[in-house]
């Protein structure tokens, strides 16, 4: 049971496709019948099978956080740059980790890192981007043509760079249990059975970080210029470019390889464009040669194309047309009112006929009277709601062709006034 999921409801969906469509299923673990007892027993065994998962990932990351306190280095992949070591004793038949670091990936006899290994290759980008001042495209082609590799074995480029110039660890402290992957809640559910992949990573907050030591590469000075470096040039160019205002992101795409087009804003100029993603990115195994810049221009000429939809005056027309059907409404529900309000005056003086001919003692017209009479009162407040209602609606105080102007007038300067985010 727990090999087909460790969902509950991935579970229960399944049985009650199966049950849909007539197919007999067989469990080698648990009650194979489809009677509600033997339903809630796989349930519970789901449930379990759900515990066991979540108690595994918290014991695992509670045991290489207990390994760090002891000044013993969590048995993960090091960062680029290092290898991981460790001491071993059997203890019982058992292998027991008596002593784990990191240490430089291959250094010579005066303890310099070796010409092209990781240790090398971290020294290297760090003095091209903090101290002269480069780009990551530039650092990822100089590697590239030097024959350098990553250590996956492939090309490299400005996002593995990245990753490696924002890691603090070269500094000689390396800070664990940071970050953590949840499912991106932006992303649509398309199949509740599935698994839904934790896609998504977010900080922790300090509190839970837990800090070892490993051998410096570089020092903290050289660490925050090439930092300072990346944030200052990305500035505006983020992942989601939120400091460049470009109407069509998102909606415009590449004509030769389909991916959405990206924005960047010139140098000096501080123009903005469009361009293909993958136009600049030769490692890439697919790149595309389409080599045109849309310029940002084209926002306001979709943006002018889009007034001249909505200045169209059938919008007007409709919007007056709902004005004049509101107000007859409310002149519908006046009259309604007021024709309830005589009814009940009608009941209270048939009231007082029996009263007088002995059919109602003076308890029992009294209490009809009254309550006749808060039904009046209540009627009559409705009807000053809706004449108030009516007195501030469009329409009333004007002709419609007169309103039908102010319309225009408004549509007019909103449309010109209109701010980024309106547009947008």
């Amino acid at each position: 049971l727990d090999r087909l999921s460790r969902e509950p409801v991935h579970i229960g969906i399944f049985e009650f496709e199966l049950d849909h469509f007539r197919v007999s299923y067989h469990y080698a673990d648990a009650p194979s019948g489809s009677d509600p007892i033997s339903q809630m027993v796989r349930q519970n065994l789901a449930h379990a099978a759900k515990f066991v998962k979540l108690a595994n990932r918290k014991n695992n990351r509670a045991g290489n956080i207990g390994r760090a306190l002891k000044g013993i280095v969590p048995a993960f992949r090091p960062a680029y740059g290092y290898i991981y070591r460790a001491d071993y004793q059997d203890v019982g038949g058992r292998r027991s980790v008596l002593r784990a670091w990191w240490e430089l990936d291959s250094l010579d006899d005066r303890g310099e890192p070796i010409y092209g290994t990781p240790a090398w290759v971290v020294k290297e980008v760090f003095t091209w981007i903090g101290l002269e001042g480069g780009t990551l495209h530039r650092a990822a082609m100089r590697l590239n043509d030097m024959g350098i590799k990553t250590i996956e074995g492939s090309a490299w480029n400005s996002s593995n760079l990245q990753r490696i110039v924002r890691r603090r660890c070269y500094t000689g402290v390396h800070d664990y249990n940071v970050h953590t992957r949840v499912p991106n809640p932006n992303l649509r559910i398309t199949d509740i059975t599935a698994e839904i992949k934790r896609t998504r990573l977010e900080t922790k907050p300090e509190t839970e970080w837990v800090q070892f030591n490993v051998p410096a590469l570089i020092d903290r000075d050289l660490w925050q210029k090439a930092d300072h470096v990346l944030t200052e040039r990305g500035r505006g160019r983020g992942k989601q470019g939120k400091s460049i205002q470009a109407l069509l992101r998102g909606r415009m795409y590449c004509p030769r390889c389909e991916k959405p087009m990206v924005v960047r804003r010139a140098g000096k100029t501080h123009r903005s464009y469009y361009h293909c993603s993958a136009y600049h990115r030769p490692w890439a195994k697919t790149p595309c040669s389409y080599s045109r810049f849309v310029p940002g221009s084209w926002d306001e000429v979709v943006w002018s194309d889009v007034c001249a939809f909505l200045r169209n005056d059938r919008w007007v027309e409709e919007q007056l047309g709902s004005v004049s059907s509101q107000n007859e409404n409310l002149a519908q529900l006046i009259r309604l009112k007021s024709f309830q309000t005589s009814q009940a005056e009608a009941k209270i003086e048939r009231v007082r006929d029996g009263f007088e001919n002995g059919i109602y003692t003076i308890e029992q017209a009294r209490t009809r009277v009254t309550k006749l009479n808060g039904d009046i009162s209540k009627l009559e407040s409705e009807i000053d709601e809706l004449r108030q209602r009516g007195a501030g609606s469009p329409g009333a105080s004007m002709n419609l062709e007169k309103l039908q102007e102010e319309l225009l007038l408004i549509r007019d300067r909103n449309l010109s006034e209109a701010t980024f985010d309106e547009k947008l």
